[in-house]
């Protein structure tokens, strides 16, 4: 097989609980699967609508050859949770490659069957009976689908999905039924493409590339080829052997589409189809539309109850539900007030007056929130940002010897600071390159950070160090 694409497994040990997860089938699990050891062969999935799924096993025959797989099942459901039944497993054959293919030449043999099953988006098991042979499979992630999830179904958080994520899906020319494409988007904007054939002699073949959007077409510049291998228990993925096939390159739409390919193999040669889709995944839909908050998350609207008088603004809401609010005393001053979930009461944080108009940051858990001391009109009395603590209360960021800072922003595990220099500032300081080392909550938390001049604005940025935190 080509490169692997890496799968990054995890294990979670259940320390409290000996329930075992139900089987599950989501949009997500609409990818390519292998076990680690057979690698060489291996699964295609698609996740259909109506509860309904197409299972595509490229592998090898008795004698080296190549062989595959087709079979469309249904996602069922019983006490061990959902998996997908394929009643008949087919192997086409008696076609020839390319200009001489002839759809009344396939002969469409029901070989065995297959029942898939996944104990998460990560690894399943597959079990079959094919060409005399019984055995259980397992199934790890080869690939993941631009803008299929498991949960959020509609894709992988941080991954773009692209506007031609639907075309993923089965392709073929009717003029070539009983041989096609399958296409699937990576979440990493590839394509990967399986073509599922037969050579000039009427054997089956398979050829596996992956490719790039390039000004409008998908270019797959190394289609790959394998042999050598055994079918069953006889498989060894020593036996596998890679060789270079030839180019493709397609051209879609959602509906309709063309391909073109060169071969290095002369029995093969160069030609083209003109294609149209077969299949759809469950997710995404083509044309894309990026999905509405609704269809993301369970939406509840919570009315945040707020005076009158207009003294209390909110500033931040965290991911659960807790409102940070600045309470104003007067036109420069103000002080922070806390909402939490599942009530309709402000909560003022007494012990600390802040800047009113400056940023305020909090912490995903709302245990850490970071504010700015309240500067006077001219600034010319140090103020630096200050940060309250669920444990313990305001306290100064320790440390951070650089006066005049006002908080600007912030990343997971950063704080940016800046200076706000005026020429009336006759007390601030010069702006001269240091380096800044600032202890968190009383010592509890070490940071390091640098701090450069850039005009008449210098940042410092401190990198949290602790080791229990990515």
């Amino acid at each position: 097989m080509p490169k692997r694409l890496g799968a990054l497994v995890s294990l979670v040990a259940a320390l409290f609980s000996a329930v075992l997860p139900a089987s599950v089938v989501e949009p997500g699990h609409s990818a390519a699967w292998y076990d680690p050891e057979r690698s060489g062969e291996g699964w295609v999935l698609e996740i259909l609508n109506d509860d309904r799924a197409t299972v595509y096993w490229f592998t090898y025959d008795d004698d080296g050859g190549q062989r595959w797989m087709i079979g469309v099942g249904q996602v069922a459901e019983d006490e061990e949770g959902r998996y997908i039944q394929v009643t008949e497993l087919i192997a086409p054959r008696g076609a020839r490659f390319g200009e001489g293919f002839d759809p009344d030449d396939v002969v469409y043999e029901v070989v065995g069957n297959a029942t898939v099953r996944f104990d998460d988006c990560q690894m399943g098991t597959v079990n079959f009976t094919a060409f005399g042979e019984s055995g259980e499979t397992t199934l790890q992630r080869l690939s993941r689908t631009m803008g299929a999830g498991c949960s959020p179904i509609n894709g992988i958080p941080g991954e773009p999905v692209r506007e031609y994520a639907g075309e993923s899906g089965n392709w073929y020319d009717p003029a070539h039924t009983g041989e096609g494409l399958v296409m699937q988007w990576l979440s990493r904007d590839q394509a990967l493409a399986y073509w599922f054939t037969y050579d000039d002699e009427g054997e089956q073949a398979w050829m596996i590339g992956l490719g790039e959007h390039v000004d409008g077409a998908i270019e797959f510049p190394a289609l790959q080829s394998t042999r050598g291998a055994r079918f069953g228990a006889d498989f060894n993925p020593d036996d596998v052997e890679i060789f270079e096939w030839g180019a493709m390159s397609m051209e879609l739409a959602c509906d309709t589409g063309a391909m073109s390919y060169v071969s290095e193999l002369p029995d093969f040669g160069e030609g083209g189809q003109d294609l149209i889709r077969l299949s759809s995944l469950a997710s995404p839909a083509c044309p894309y539309e990026a999905p509405r908050l609704i269809e993301l998350y369970d939406v509840e609207w919570i009315e945040i109850p707020l005076p009158e008088d207009g003294s209390i603004t909110v500033r931040r809401v965290t991911g659960d539900g807790t409102v940070i609010g600045m309470h104003a005393l007067d036109e420069n001053l103000g002080e922070l007030v806390v909402m939490r979930p599942d009530t309709s009461e402000w909560e003022t944080l007494d012990g600390q007056t802040v800047w009113r108009d400056g940023p305020v940051l909090i912490s995903p858990d709302s245990g850490r929130i970071v504010a700015t001391e309240a500067p006077d009109e001219d600034f010319s009395t140090p103020f630096e940002p200050v940060a309250w603590w669920a444990e313990s209360g305001w306290a100064p960021l320790a440390g951070m010897d650089a006066p005049y800072s006002l908080l600007t922003g912030a990343g997971r595990t950063t704080l940016d600071l800046g200076s706000n220099r005026r020429p009336a500032c006759a007390a601030c300081p010069p702006s001269t390159p240091k380096r800044l080392l600032a202890d968190g909550r009383h010592g509890r938390r070490r940071r390091r950070g640098w701090v450069s001049e850039h005009a008449d604005t210098h940042h410092a940025r401190t990198a949290d160090r602790r080791t229990d935190r990515s």
